[in-house]
């Protein structure tokens, strides 16, 4: 019983997370007229919008990155590594479990222990720049919701795990609003 409370709790969180996260980002995206503000609800979506977001507000301060393509570039090539990966490691499964015969000589285990792990390094570099990129964005959505408090939301949004959602949240509605010329 405790195990599946504990489950339910997570699985609980993570709704509120999604949810929060998808209100947020919408609702600023929305504001700031980009395109689209329904895809912070898809999953490679919303690392797209994280960085339009970002995009906007470095344009509005005469900057010119694409946030955007550069955080969903980065996610594709992520999974792709990871789909990759899992292939590898199936197919490696396979050939340990059909050349086995009953013995298998420590140098291939130790080498195809080897393969799985040089595998993932490019997978971890990559998941390294997208988090460090992500986070960027993240702050200059706090810097162009809530100025004066930015860092304190950004700070509470890196170490406090569970009020992240919470901060995005709290700046939905502030800052700059850009209007549309239609």
């Amino acid at each position: 019983i405790f195990i599946f409370a504990v489950y339910g709790l997570l699985f609980a969180y993570l709704i509120f997370t999604y949810v929060m996260q998808g209100i947020a980002l919408q609702t600023i995206a929305k504001r700031r007229g980009i395109d689209h503000p329904w895809l912070a609800w898809v999953p490679y979506g919303v690392n797209w919008i994280l960085g339009a977001i970002a995009s906007e507000y470095d344009l509005k301060n005469g900057i010119k990155r694409r946030w955007d393509k550069v955080l969903l570039t980065i996610s594709v090539i992520i999974a792709a590594f990871e789909v990759l990966s899992y292939v590898a490691m199936f197919i490696g499964i396979i050939w340990i479990a059909m050349n086995m015969n009953g013995y298998m000589s420590e140098e291939d285990v130790l080498l195809f222990t080897m393969f799985m792990y040089i595998a993932l390094i490019p997978s971890i570099l990559l998941l390294s720049v997208f988090s460090t990129l992500a986070t960027i964005c993240v702050f200059k959505i706090f810097e162009s919701t809530v100025p004066e408090k930015a860092l304190i939301y950004f700070l509470i949004y890196l170490l406090v795990p569970f009020a992240a959602p919470i901060c995005l949240f709290a700046c939905r509605n502030k800052g700059y609003e850009v209007m549309s010329e239609d």
